[in-house]
């Protein structure tokens, strides 16, 4: 485990070292007192995520089975995952002039099972939001790759990491032994350059995508938000019916991007109970009003996907791309282009990748059976600092106009990953 030491200063005057030192105990209280919220408002989201998964998780594991794969065993993740920087403060400057972040690895746990079904989700989380892998794991039921990102680490944090990383063990364990998923997880923190807050709300997001697509080892990943739930039936219906996963395979090996529309329940309930519901009962509860397409208040992000032709579509359709576009989807892991690191926090980084898709030849089919739901949450801190810090629209909005001036799409990758892509006995 990582961690960094604060230093004072010893020819300081005796009533200036006072002040100091009871400054010091004084942000050190608080401090521990933040963790200890952090870690009990961590436990209460999961004793109700947990709640919720457990009731749906039963009937979802009768495709796993235990890995005869031993390529990771010889893998040393830290020398592979780790800049060699990864002790350098990050500064909101540095990030202002493009600089990735520099995560180091905390901990680690890899999957023993496997599942018949080659597609794994790829996710990232903030710690914060951990508890909502447990969702994932019981409405998916196969392969998952996730990056959980602690956040900035000094001496005041040592039990946050330690919590986290309990947490962590605690939904692996659960989910290798009663086989509800097969999950890889691993957990990253990130020093900061002390009195800069700021940095601290950008979410390294792309970063921790990264992280986890080069974790996974089936050919297809599904790309997906840590708030979003899958429709429980596609799992098992990929397992089971050849034929439409050999499609789905062919098709991604062809440049399809094969989208799941989004949906939005109002409370986390009705959001289980749209993922493990059929496309009937969906459409229904969407004509009634209780269940909408994500963000219904916007046209761009998902318009393309035409929701009035998915209710009534019983085969795959193909949608022309459009600008501002940004579903989520599977797609070959070696075909699809990488994320850009540079992006942090909230703002376009999925809205550049399915540009990027386009760009690069992709077409687009929507899956006329099953889509994936979101589930309300709080805002988050990378969304409150790109509505309030002009600085950074500017330099996000730079970015994305930046490359879609372009046209070509060439995603900024950061040492760790052009360095374990080229290591990774399944990426060659």
């Amino acid at each position: 485990m990582h961690s960094t030491s604060l230093s004072t200063a010893g020819s300081r005057p005796r009533n200036a070292r006072r002040t100091s030192r009871r400054c010091f105990l004084s942000a050190l209280a608080i401090g521990a007192l933040g963790i200890a919220l952090l870690i009990l408002s961590a436990l209460r989201q999961l004793r109700g995520e947990t709640g919720h998964a457990s009731q749906h998780a039963a009937g979802l594991s009768s495709l796993l089975q235990l890995s005869k794969d031993t390529r990771t065993q010889s893998v040393d993740w830290r020398a592979c995952l780790e800049p060699t920087d990864a002790d350098k403060p990050m500064t909101k400057e540095q990030f202002l002039q493009q600089a990735p972040a520099r995560l180091r690895l905390e901990h680690i746990r890899l999957s023993p099972l496997e599942s018949g079904v080659g597609v794994t989700v790829v996710i990232a989380y903030d710690a914060r939001r951990l508890s909502m892998l447990d969702g994932v794991c019981a409405t998916w039921g196969g392969h998952i790759s996730a990056a959980v990102y602690l956040g900035p680490v000094d001496n005041t944090t040592k039990g946050a990491a330690s919590g986290a990383a309990m947490q962590i063990d605690d939904i692996f364990e659960r989910a290798t032994a009663k086989r509800t998923c097969a999950l890889d997880v691993a957990l990253y923190s990130e020093v900061l350059a002390e009195g800069d807050p700021w940095m601290g709300w950008l979410f390294p997001v792309n970063a921790l995508r990264s992280r986890a697509l080069l974790v996974a080892r089936t050919e297809l990943v599904l790309v997906l938000d840590g708030d979003m739930l899958i429709h429980s039936a596609l799992h098992s219906t990929l397992g089971t019916q050849r034929d439409r996963y050999k499609k789905l395979v062919d098709d991604a090996e062809a440049l399809t991007y094969h989208v799941l529309p989004a949906l939005q329940a109002e409370r986390t309930s009705a959001a289980y109970q749209v993922a493990l519901g059929s496309k009937a009962g969906t459409v229904a509860l969407m004509e009634g009003g209780q269940v909408t397409r994500f963000n219904p208040t916007h046209d761009y992000p998902q318009g393309c996907t035409d929701y009035d032709r998915w209710r009534l579509a019983k085969a795959p359709y193909r949608v022309e791309y459009c600008r501002r576009y940004e579903p989520w989807g599977i797609v070959s892991r070696r075909k699809m282009p990488w994320f850009d690191v540079r992006f942090r926090g909230y703002g376009r980084n999925k809205i550049v990748f399915t540009a990027a898709l386009n760009a690069s030849g992709f077409a687009f089919e929507i899956d006329s059976e099953s889509f994936i739901v979101h589930r309300p949450h709080e805002a988050s801190s990378g969304s409150f600092a790109f509505s309030s810090d002009a600085q950074l629209q500017g330099f996000i909005v730079g970015m994305h106009l930046e490359q879609a001036k372009k046209g070509v799409f060439t995603p900024v990758l950061d040492e760790p990953i052009t360095r374990c892509r080229a290591q990774l006995p399944w990426w060659q």
